[in-house]
């Protein structure tokens, strides 16, 4: 009796203090607006120096909240100190049919100021699975989660996280890295800095990179990859299209099904390693023929490292 005597205390006294504690700590929301959709939805989103993060859910609604922040820390937008800074802002939060265009922007480039005491904003939205994304940022992270649609992003600054996604992906980033895990459909990146990881997809995969290295694990697909910056390192569980790899900066390291029938090209300063079932021509740092009787095209270049495959 004792025992049951203290759990109940603790759920009366304790629990709800930790939940009045994460109501606070979560601030509340400059703006907060819901919309009704039917059907597909579709989210247009500008912002500059606002990190933006969307999240799928079972309602037929699209929400958009906006935080604001300081420091990294949540403030009060009633604040008199607050809501003087809130003023050099202009939002427009608005629904067009199934579409809903979310715009963020400084009344005057003057005001702007990303430094120290100055206001960042962040973006949290909830929508339908059945959501296409095109967003335009000038700087910020984004995070899209449990989204099938069609997505395009451009980001000149922050990170980019994909969770649980499909549909078709186009990105093209000036900076920032990008990380994908769980992905059906195709997808298609463009960065100039910054790291480009992937792990779980389904479909096609497209990546041009100038700047940072390339780690994509668990590929049912095809696969083209061209960084000018960094080392590849891929794992593809079964193939179906061409696998292009090349960089000029660093070595490439693939895994590819074993049995499967290939045609090599390969290109690099040590390409020796050990195939079975190949017919062609292998030089000193070259490695050109079929394996396996030939069959998926993979072409393999490094300008600045070795080329290595692994079977599995």
């Amino acid at each position: 009796m004792k025992n049951f005597a203290f759990i109940l205390f603790f759920y009366l006294l304790v629990l709800p203090m930790s939940v009045m504690s994460k109501t606070v700590q979560e601030g509340s929301p400059y703006i907060s607006k819901a919309f009704d959709i039917t059907g597909d939805a579709a989210l247009e989103i500008k912002t500059a120096g606002a990190s933006i993060q969307i999240e799928a859910w079972d309602n037929d609604q699209v929400l958009v909240e906006v935080f604001v922040k300081r420091n990294g820390k949540l403030m009060d937008p009633t604040d008199p100190e607050i809501a003087e800074k809130l003023e050099a802002f202009e939002f427009e939060v608005v629904q067009e049919g199934q579409k809903i265009n979310v715009i963020m922007q400084s009344k005057s480039k003057v005001t702007w100021n990303m430094g120290r005491n100055q206001l960042n904003f962040a973006f949290e939205i909830h929508a339908p699975e059945r959501t296409s994304a095109d967003l335009r940022s000038a700087g910020g992270s984004i995070a899209i989660s449990g989204l099938d649609g069609r997505h395009n992003l451009v980001s000149s600054g922050g990170t980019i996280r994909l969770m649980d996604c499909a549909g078709d992906f186009q990105a093209k980033s000036s900076g920032g890295s990008f990380s994908v895990e769980s992905f059906v459909g195709n997808m298609d990146i463009s960065s100039s800095g910054g790291s480009v990881k992937v792990f779980d997809l389904v479909g096609g995969l497209k990546v041009n990179s100038s700047g940072g290295s390339l780690t994509v694990e668990d590929i049912s697909g095809s696969m083209v990859a061209n960084t000018s910056g960094g080392s590849i390192r891929a794992n593809l569980l079964s193939l179906e299209g061409e696998v292009s790899l090349k960089t000029s900066g660093g070595g490439i390291t693939a895994t590819l099904p074993k049995n499967e029938g290939l045609d090599l090209d390969l290109r690099g300063t040590s390409s020796k390693m050990r195939l079975e079932n190949f017919q062609g021509e292998i030089s000193s740092n070259t490695i050109k023929g079929k394996m396996n009787g030939g069959g998926v095209p993979v072409y393999m270049a490094s300008s600045g490292g070795s080329v290595k495959i692994d079977f599995k």
